[in-house]
């Protein structure tokens, strides 16, 4: 998210929008005009974070090569994302590589399948690699985004919670 500051000239603030800021703050700035503006901010940072923010979690991953010999890999998660999964495995794979990646999320009974390819690979970092998803149903992507805004709220300061309720009084509910 990007917000800028300008004067109360028009042109200028249709330029720092044209310019990618998603939100513009107008000078004389005040408590309120700037609350207002976060406040209304709050949700799509909530929701940016959500997409970025990677959930530690450990359970076992099933990764299978969709090169010709079709190998079959047996990894644990360290974290995962809206945009992938970082796995460690015990044979590296070089990145580029595609693959499916097969795995369970605690409190689900259904396996996440998704086309994905091997971003990078680090033999010194217990020899994890990261998975960047290519094709993700949109029913798991929906289960995965939930569940990752339910971690993301956990880990979120309560104070910070109540300053912007919204709805159900969480923030980033859609």
């Amino acid at each position: 998210m990007t917000f800028a500051i300008t004067a109360t000239d028009q042109q200028m603030q249709t330029a720092v929008v044209d310019a990618g800021s998603n939100f513009v703050f107008t000078k004389p700035l005040s408590a309120i005009s700037v609350g207002r503006t976060l406040h209304a901010a709050y949700g799509l940072i909530v929701r940016e974070r959500r997409r970025y923010f990677r959930c530690q979690v450990s359970v076992s991953a099933t990764i299978r090569s969709k090169a010709s010999t079709g190998a079959e890999l047996q990894g644990e998660t360290v974290n995962v994302s809206e945009e992938g999964i970082a796995v460690t495995t015990q044979i590296p794979l070089e990145p580029g590589t595609h693959v499916s990646v097969r795995f369970t999320i605690p409190g689900q009974i259904r396996a996440f399948s998704a086309e994905s390819k091997v971003c990078w690979y680090d033999q010194a970092k217990a020899r994890a690699l990261w998975l960047h998803f290519l094709s993700l149903s949109p029913k798991h992507k929906s289960t995965l985004q939930d569940w990752l805004g339910k971690k993301l709220e956990e880990v979120l300061p309560q104070s910070v919670i109540g300053r912007f309720p919204q709805n159900d009084g969480r923030p980033g509910r859609d």
